[in-house]
């Protein structure tokens, strides 16, 4: 009885259900509405990561980029401060040649480049002595009596350039010199000797940045190079003069000089008290790194090369040159070829740590292809590079007074 009433009561009102066409239709609609909603939701979801990761990626290669060029303008500062700009050594002995007393003279031959003072006025026999090599034993020259002379203050042989290189670049300076004038300004006593009084530059102010691959199996380069720097031997200071010892080489393996092996970290490398190389990670997923040199300011020479030609990515100079105890007025070509260095044009490309499918580029390395890029590039031309350091004539004299007493 109860359902004819609810029937009569349809009836009589006119209401009715959903036929099942219309229910299909109505899900239908809403699938097609969620569908689009949540398409529209990922890929909002894509472009909000997408946005985070780029800004990452650039946030991470500026401060690698900025550290790096922010000591790049360091390079060569106060790193000489003994003086001797000159680098005067004196002249060769020659025979037959009248010498005042207390002229100074270099040897040739077997035992070359040992400096001697004449004790008395007089004229050099025919033949060149046969120069002690070490002690204070005096030596006739004719007439003339010839004793060794006191080891002195000599030019640094470090280098405000010690390596330049397509992909790699090393560079001294007295990056401590701010902390405090008590400290005398950065000074490195442990590397100081009576040839080298006073000396501002120590291992860890030695500075290289290169690149690593996330892949080890691709970090098979090495950077060589020549320095004049505390080992921690028996003395551990600086050595490297006339009679002295040649530099030592040093070397900074696993790294990859190549820049076709990304993902890349930016690294920066110093060495510790013992020489050895210590790596500080500077930035990641850097895609390339690469350094011009020339020798203008204004970046219209490039560096020329040994042979006389002009390349500017440093292939043919490097580390390459080496200070020889035995022969210090000779410099190498690489060595000049450093020294002539005025500006260095740095070019860093970051990349993101994520791949994007809808984007493609003409990266020589096709596994770079869908990976967005950011460069960054500076020239950098740091102040001091080509200056000397001139004797402080007072501390100087102090200095050497504490050496000797």
């Amino acid at each position: 009885m109860r359902c004819r009433s609810i029937r009569r009561e349809i009836m009589r009102t006119g209401a009715r259900g959903f036929t099942l066409i219309e229910v299909l239709i109505a899900t239908a609609i809403f699938a097609l509405i969620s569908v689009a909603v949540i398409l529209i939701y990922q890929r909002s979801t894509v472009t909000v990561r997408q946005g985070i990761d780029e800004s990452a990626a650039q946030r991470n290669a500026r401060l690698g980029f900025e550290k790096l060029t922010t000591d790049l303008r360091m390079a060569g500062f106060d790193f000489d401060r003994d003086g001797n700009p000159s680098r005067e050594l004196p002249d060769v002995w020659k025979s037959n040649t009248f010498y005042l007393a207390g002229t100074r003279v270099r040897s040739t031959g077997p035992q070359e480049n040992l400096i001697f003072t004449a004790v008395n006025s007089g004229s050099s026999g025919a033949a060149e002595p046969q120069w002690p090599r070490q002690g204070d034993q005096n030596i006739a020259d004719g007439p003339l009596i010839w004793e060794p002379a006191p080891a002195g203050p000599f030019q640094q042989p470090d280098e405000q350039i010690e390596y330049a290189g397509p992909g790699a670049m090393t560079f001294r300076a007295n990056f401590d010199f701010e902390t405090s004038a008590e400290q005398n300004n950065g000074r490195e006593r442990d590397s100081e000797s009576p040839q080298f009084p006073l000396v501002t530059t120590g291992n860890d102010e030695i500075v290289t940045y290169a690149l690593r691959a996330a892949d080890p199996d691709r970090n098979v380069d090495s950077i060589t190079l020549h320095l004049d720097m505390n080992d921690r031997s028996s003395p551990p200071a600086r050595a490297a003069y006339p009679g002295g010892r040649t530099e030592r080489m040093a070397v900074i393996t696993g790294v990859d000089l190549s820049n076709r092996n990304p993902p890349y970290t930016l690294f920066r490398f110093t060495f510790d008290g013992s020489g050895n190389p210590v790596a500080s990670p500077i930035a990641q997923n850097i895609r390339s790194l690469r350094f011009q040199y020339f020798e203008d300011a204004a970046a219209t020479r490039q560096l020329r090369n040994p042979a006389g030609g002009r390349r500017g990515d440093g292939a043919s100079v490097l580390g390459r040159g080496t200070f020889e105890d035995s022969r210090p007025w000779e410099e190498s070509p690489e060595r000049l070829a450093r020294a002539r260095i005025r500006g260095v044009r740095v070019h860093l490309v970051a990349m993101t740590t994520q791949a994007d499918p809808h984007y493609r580029d003409t990266d020589p390395v096709p596994a770079a292809r869908p990976y967005r890029k950011f460069t960054f590039e500076s020239l950098v031309t740091p102040r001091n590079l080509g200056k000397r350091g001139e004797t402080d004539r007072s501390a100087h004299l102090t200095q050497l007074a504490v050496i000797n007493r």
